[in-house]
């Protein structure tokens, strides 16, 4: 199946995601292994042993334990906010996806400066309260995956400069029991027509 864009799903901490996102023709897939939310390396590990296709992607919510998790690095990119850059050592060389909202993208351009050659995408938090003329600012620079969370009109966001569009996942209701109702119509309506 292809999508009329990128697509990255995140916060994934099941199987039932990454399985489904996956048939479905996301690109990235992302796991959270820091935070409340968090779940194990060695589950993430576990779980993208039974997915192929999409890329993998780390996500480190909070600066606990944030070198360990990235010295166990397994998988293509991490993802962690712009404030957490500047305070981990262990980058080098290290594929990064990152979180910011463009309220001051001159000082916010500053500082992903030096990470530049290392950063994949920017994941725009607060599309709405951003301005058409920043995003386009940010867009000649970096790779923009747009976060989206079911309150602007997707097509509305399509008509942006980006390279993509970044979802969240969901908890199952047990083990194998899960609803796909927010990212499934989101994907369907991404379906390209070709």
């Amino acid at each position: 199946m292809a999508l009329k864009t990128k697509v990255k799903v995140g916060n994934i901490t099941n199987l039932s995601d990454a399985r489904y996102c996956a048939g479905m023709g996301v690109d990235l897939l992302g796991f959270s292994v820091s935070g409340p939310e968090g779940i194990s390396i060695e589950k993430f590990k576990e779980i993208n042993g039974w997915i192929t296709g999409p890329e993998l992607v780390i996500e480190i919510d909070s600066e606990e334990n944030a070198e360990a998790l990235i010295e166990q690095f397994y998988g293509n990119h991490l993802e962690l906010d712009l404030a957490l850059l500047s305070s981990l050592s262990n980058l080098k060389d290290r594929s990064l996806i990152v979180r910011v909202e463009l309220d001051n993208w001159r000082k916010i351009a500053e500082q992903l400066l030096p990470f530049k050659s290392q950063i994949k995408y920017l994941l725009i938090k607060e599309v709405l309260d951003t301005s058409i003329k920043t995003l386009k600012d940010a867009a000649q620079h970096y790779d923009l995956l747009l976060e989206y969370d079911g309150k602007a009109e997707l097509e509305d966001l399509l008509d942006l400069p980006m390279t993509g569009l970044a979802l969240k996942g969901g908890n199952e209701l047990k083990p194998g029991l899960k609803e796909y109702d927010q990212i499934s119509s989101v994907l369907e309506k991404l379906e390209a027509t070709d």
